[in-house]
């Protein structure tokens, strides 16, 4: 689904798109990632600049923390994310963000919001007494 798509998902499963908080949250979604086993390894997260180019919005409208982001180097030419590529007839923009393991990096990569990805939702947990 497109990133809109995948956190309206998410809402209906009553959670949302994934709010990254920490290094070991980090690396913890990106270890499930790599078992995946397929080639396209690449999730919408809950992260966003749509509003305002380069400041980075969480689903739950708080603020990226700076100190606290994993965006990655891109495999083709080195360079590092976010990137907000523009192509004319291609893309208007990069304003969406998902999590992806490649065979050289992982991290997160800025990406065109209709792009077709998977997701990773969470919730709060339900206890059931």
């Amino acid at each position: 689904m497109n990133w809109l798509k995948s956190q309206d998902q998410c809402k209906s499963d009553r959670g949302h798109l994934v709010i990254i908080e920490s290094e070991e949250e980090q690396d913890f979604l990106t270890a499930l990632v790599e078992m995946e086993g397929r080639e396209d390894k690449s999730y919408w997260i809950g992260l966003t600049d749509q509003n305002i180019e380069g400041d980075f919005v969480w689903v739950d409208e708080m603020p990226l923390d700076k100190q606290k982001t994993f965006w990655a180097k891109r495999d083709h030419d080195h360079g590092q994310e976010p990137d907000n590529w523009i192509e004319e007839s291609i893309s208007p923009g990069e304003d969406c963000v998902h999590l992806q393991k490649s065979k050289i990096y992982s991290g997160w990569y800025d990406a065109g919001c209709e792009m077709q990805k998977k997701r990773i939702c969470e919730a709060p947990c339900s206890v059931h007494g």
